[in-house]
């Protein structure tokens, strides 16, 4: 909690001098606080602070005469620079995840849970009708997370005049990449993805689907040839049983595409 509180003092508060009741440390805090506890509007997070206001004061040591409204949490959240709470926030998580598994002494001899990455875009719910575009759209925010802890490392917003592959191409660092196995949807298989990952140290797992039909055809033809050298294939299958379904998943892996896919591709392990 007070490291936590350390981090939202780093943050830059945009209100004017002029009338700051409440400090933006505590105000963040609760909003946390309130988040966890089941809140989904400031609205409900203000009733909640108010609701637990004995306890709050008791464990945070609060000073103030008064919980703040909903209003103030409102017009805080409004003058602050969302990139730089999703960076500090993000780095807070890191460390508190390396601090568990150091306490845990789950390090040594273990893969990091970092060296997974997913890239997801999706539609923030409540903003717009309209999935791309129109006189009332919605807005898309692309996430980097972390697949074993759910921290969310980069987080961008999408506006109107770029797509999610614009998007996420700055993030595209060594630091993001370096050591790492990102996986995502087909929206990001482009040619110059994987490269990029490649060049800042990581590896990429990519989907192919009809937005690029040609390479598609060609895993197609290429593993529905009968007569094909199938001795350096591989082959695995699950079977798992859950949310009332049966799931069979069934993979067949080759290695021999490397040379044919290397000029649109660059360096590909299999296919």
């Amino acid at each position: 909690m007070h490291s936590l509180y350390a981090v939202c003092q780093q943050l830059v508060d945009g209100r004017a001098a002029r009338g700051k009741r409440y400090d933006l440390a505590g105000l963040l805090l609760l909003l946390v606080l309130a988040k966890l506890a089941g809140m989904k509007s400031l609205l409900g997070a203000s009733e909640w602070a108010e609701h637990q206001e004995a306890l709050l004061r008791e464990v945070l040591h609060l000073s103030w005469k008064r919980m703040p409204c909903t209003n103030t949490y409102s017009y805080a959240l409004a003058h602050l620079d969302s990139q730089q709470v999703n960076a500090q926030l993000a780095a807070w998580f890191v460390r508190q995840a390396k601090e568990k598994r150091s306490a845990e002494g789950t390090d040594a001899g273990a893969a990091p849970p970092s060296s997974h990455l997913a890239i997801d875009g999706k539609a923030l719910k409540g903003t717009g009708a309209q999935m791309y575009g129109g006189e009332n759209p919605q807005q898309h925010v692309l996430h980097v997370y972390e697949v074993q802890t759910g921290i969310v490392l980069e987080q961008c917003p999408i506006g109107e005049k770029r797509n999610e592959v614009s998007a996420l191409k700055p993030l595209l660092t060594e630091v993001l990449c370096k050591g790492r196995i990102l996986t995502t949807d087909a929206a990001q298989s482009y040619h110059a993805f994987g490269r990029l990952v490649k060049q800042a140290g990581g590896e990429v797992i990519l989907i192919v689907k009809d937005n690029t039909p040609a390479t598609r055809a060609d895993l197609e033809l290429f593993f529905e040839d009968p007569q094909a050298d199938r001795s350096t294939w591989h082959s695995f299958e699950s079977i798992e049983k859950g949310h009332g379904r049966l799931e069979r998943r069934h993979i067949l892996t080759s290695p021999d595409l490397k040379e044919f896919l290397d000029r649109d591709w660059g360096e590909v392990g299999q296919v």
